[in-house]
């Protein structure tokens, strides 16, 4: 987007409303969204490398038990390890 911006000349709010978002979108900043669940990653990658059989959720439940929190739906650790 910064680059149509930028590059092309367009307005942020035509350039938004081209690709379906909203402006707020344009003028957040970018974030590393793996950053703050580093430790509940490592630790769900690890126990999906232990018990390779249990399903995501029964591996989220064991970590909330241990005292682990920050696990998302969307962690990548498991997507990468289910298969």
């Amino acid at each position: 987007m910064a680059h149509m911006v930028i590059q092309g000349g367009l307005l942020v709010q035509r350039v938004c409303q081209a690709v379906g978002l909203g402006r707020a979108t344009y003028y957040w900043p970018m974030m590393d969204w793996a950053r703050p669940d580093a430790p509940a990653i490592a630790a769900l990658t690890t126990l999906v490398a232990a018990k390779s059989r249990w399903g995501f959720w029964k591996c989220v439940d064991r970590l909330r038990f241990d005292g682990i929190r920050g696990i998302t739906s969307g962690c990548g650790a498991c997507i990468a390890h289910s298969s």
